[in-house]
């Protein structure tokens, strides 16, 4: 599994209620952004693409996959589901 965000310039209801559906372990933290695990390897675009969401909804989007090299600061129920997001694929 890997962790994903997907940032949106404006909410995207059809796409973040997709992703949620189809990666249930995700982290909504706002309506334009949320994290997410999704099986690896894939690329972003794959992940996108298989939510078969309208072109619309997809306007305005990145999704991008955190590595476990991340840093800044954030609400500490985040960082607590990004530290157990990593150490569940480390066993």
């Amino acid at each position: 599994m890997a962790v994903y965000t997907l940032y949106s310039e404006a909410p995207k209801p059809a796409t973040f209620a997709a992703l949620q559906a189809k990666f249930p372990d995700n982290y909504k933290l706002s309506d334009t952004l949320l994290a997410f695990r999704a099986p690896s390897p894939g690329s972003a675009k794959d992940i996108i693409l298989s939510l078969n969401t309208p072109d619309t909804e997809r306007n305005s989007l990145l999704i991008t996959q955190i590595t476990a090299d991340y840093w800044g600061y954030h609400s500490r129920p985040f960082w607590d589901w990004l530290q157990a997001a990593f150490r569940s694929d480390l066993g």
